[in-house]
């Protein structure tokens, strides 16, 4: 059994990355239901830019410390990727590499309480080399020092209360 505590996903849009929620600088294509996502339905986004300053992120302004970031990705080339998962305005960061196979990656960050500033989302890392051509899906800002599992957003901030079990 897995009981998990009370948690809230603050990224508005987890799945759909083309929304206006989620900020683009630079030239970058996104397709909406491309290939299939680890829950099994066809609602992954697919991501390309070839510039090596691109990036994605969603604006959050939430004070508080030990946030994790965790976002499922794919490489749609037969090749690994490089990127970056970053937070708090790209200060902080952790590089990961994109196989083709679908991986959650996560990343934990202390900041301090007074931060209320959050820019989180993706860049290519130093690593990559030539364009990126990576799926997304269920990305996920919690105020916790782990992930938990996907709280679907469409939206809004949206918080799963903590299990309980009675008469166990």
């Amino acid at each position: 059994w897995l009981f998990e505590p009370q948690s809230t996903n603050l990224i508005t849009q987890s799945e759909l990355f083309s929304d206006a929620s989620w900020l683009r600088v630079g030239s970058m294509n996104t397709t909406d239901n491309y290939t299939t996502s680890p829950s099994g339905q066809n609602n992954a986004t697919r991501l390309q830019w070839s510039n090596a300053t691109n990036y994605i992120y969603q604006s959050l302004s939430h004070v508080g410390s030990n946030f994790t970031l965790s976002i499922y990705l794919k490489s749609n080339t037969d090749v690994s990727q490089n990127v970056k998962l970053f937070m708090d305005n790209g200060a902080q960061g952790q590089d990961v590499v994109v196989t083709t196979q679908w991986q959650r990656f996560e990343f934990t960050n202390k900041t301090t309480p007074t931060q209320s500033n959050r820019n989180v989302g993706l860049i290519t890392s130093g690593g990559q080399v030539g364009d990126l051509d990576i799926s997304i899906w269920s990305a996920q800002f919690e105020a916790k020092s782990f992930a938990t599992s996907i709280i679907p957003t469409e939206g809004s901030i949206k918080t799963r209360l903590a299990d309980a079990a009675f008469g166990a």
